[in-house]
């Protein structure tokens, strides 16, 4: 049963469109110099993989830590709409999904941020991984239409926008965003649903973050 105002539990996107790889002239996607793959040597080399992390109630997986080349390609999609960019996340994003994620619940951005900029990053990443998985995206969260960017501003003064439920979420789903540093946002969205998901996949996570993020621990479980 759903209640008033809210979609039946795993509703899709209706305007859900398929990102397919980038297909174009090879130069990095981070750098921007001449190269024969998506990343130049020398940015792969700077792209460190992260470990599953615990931020409050949720495990949080990403291909990378926030720093070097992977930030910058974060960058580029976040405030760019990078294509290229886009397709190396979601290459390493598809790659680490556990086969029992059911659906794909991007973290969306306030409507003021998402026009300013061009692009919601977390809708865009989670299409991305969808066409290369076959996982659905289910839009079961909206964002207010503005709020206090937290991009920059120091982590104790962060706080993230006040999410609404647009519909239920079906078991074994997964919260999408493009990067976790504090945890409040992902966290604050789960809350937004009820606490019906228990993990989040992003591209990136920050190094470090030890006052809600830790190593997940050993044998814990993705699901």
């Amino acid at each position: 049963m759903t209640s008033a105002g809210t979609s039946p539990v795993g509703a899709r996107e209706p305007d859900s469109v398929p990102s397919p790889p980038y297909v174009g002239p090879m130069w990095c996607s981070a750098c921007g110099v001449a190269a024969h793959e998506s990343l130049c040597a020398p940015c792969r080399r700077t792209c460190v993989a992260a470990s599953d992390r615990v931020a409050g109630n949720l495990v949080v997986r990403a291909p990378y830590l926030h720093e070097g080349a992977a930030r910058q390609l974060v960058l580029r999609v976040k405030y760019g709409g990078s294509p290229r960019a886009l397709s190396v996340l979601a290459d390493a994003m598809a790659s680490i999904v556990d086969p029992a994620i059911l659906a794909l619940v991007p973290i969306p951005r306030t409507w003021v941020r998402r026009w300013r900029y061009g692009v919601d990053p977390a809708k865009a990443l989670a299409r991305a991984v969808s066409h290369r998985t076959g996982i659905p995206v289910v839009a079961a969260l909206s964002a207010p239409i503005g709020g206090r960017a937290n991009a920059g501003a120091p982590r104790a003064q962060r706080r993230p926008p006040a999410f609404i439920a647009r519909s239920g979420v079906p078991d074994g789903a997964v919260l999408v965003d493009d990067v976790v540093t504090t945890g409040r946002t992902v966290n604050a969205a789960a809350r937004a649903l009820g606490g019906a998901i228990g993990s989040a996949l992003s591209a990136t996570t920050v190094r470090g973050v030890t006052s809600l993020l830790r190593t997940a621990d050993p044998g814990g479980t993705w699901t």
